[in-house]
């Protein structure tokens, strides 16, 4: 009798704790179940794809690294479009990939979704409806071969040329000219006659736009003296064109603020002396 008690005893035992082991599995799963969410929502925040998504600049963007580090000395240019990678949150605010380790503001992008084009991620080169089509460089424009290197080759400006694909090269994109030739996509204006839609020259506060070749200072000529330094690679809209008794040429990029187009390169082959606004003395004499 005793031997017969003691078994029931233990037996009472071991369903005891079968019960409380299966209490914990039934905790322990709905603790995954209720973290799991939470976990899930962390990681689309903090990055998120932004596949065939464009994004056009609405004014100069600097550029941060994924710890929010201003990257020196480089810019995109206002107007500009560019293909854009993850959607990262960095202190408190949303910015969209535009490079390795190099991230734009989205308030300073307006955004597109690319779904017209195919992607072929083997080459990074989208081919696009350009092909077929001709397009005019508004500026002498330098050519690249596929993989982004100079061939020491210069297009004419307000030169014709029928296009093939479009490529993504070291993150901007070029038309394809001829047979491993490529110009920058922002040096040329498309002729699509299906739209009749002609080409017409840039001039001053009509898409005339001067991008910096470096780090350049503005000539404030209410105090006759440089002012702010814009980076190298800038792009800024020009509204007026001056030229002075040495043939020195500026355009207006502000009130008051005027850049040396010897620093820049302007996207239309126009004119200069016929767009000019002649003024003898202007920034002929410089405060230091």
């Amino acid at each position: 009798m005793l031997i017969y008690n003691q078994v029931v005893s233990y037996l009472k035992h071991i369903e005891k704790e079968e019960t409380n082991l299966k209490k914990r599995n039934i905790f322990i799963t709905s603790a995954l179940i209720l973290l799991a969410p939470s976990v899930l929502s962390l990681s689309q925040q903090n990055s998120q794809a932004a596949t065939k998504l464009v994004g056009r600049t609405n004014r100069v963007t600097s550029l941060v690294d994924s710890t929010g580090k201003a990257i020196q000395n480089r810019a995109l240019g206002a107007n500009t479009d560019w293909q854009l990678g993850k959607i990262v949150n960095i202190s408190g605010n949303t910015y969209y990939q535009v490079a390795t380790d190099e991230y734009a503001l989205s308030t300073n992008m307006t955004v597109e979704d690319n779904t017209d084009t195919t992607t072929d991620t083997n080459t990074d080169t989208t081919t696009a409806s350009v092909a077929g089509k001709t397009g005019i460089l508004s500026t002498t424009a330098k050519v690249v071969d596929a993989d982004g290197n100079e061939t020491g080759t210069t297009l004419a400006a307000n030169s014709s040329w029928q296009l093939g694909e479009t490529k993504t090269i070291n993150s901007n994109s070029y038309y394809q000219v001829a047979t491993n030739a490529y110009v920058l996509a922002s040096d040329v204006k498309i002729n699509d006659t299906t739209n009749n839609n002609t080409y017409v020259t840039p001039t001053p506060n009509k898409g005339l736009v001067a991008t910096t070749n470096v780090a350049t200072k503005t000539y404030n000529d209410a105090t006759n003296s440089y002012d702010q330094t814009l980076p190298a690679g800038s792009a800024w809209k020009i509204s007026k064109l001056v030229v002075n008794k040495y043939g020195s040429y500026w355009g207006q990029i502000s009130s008051n603020q005027y850049v040396w187009l010897g620093d820049v390169t302007i996207n239309s082959g126009l004119n200069l002396k016929d767009n000019s606004e002649y003024i003898a003395d202007f920034a002929t004499s410089i405060n230091k």
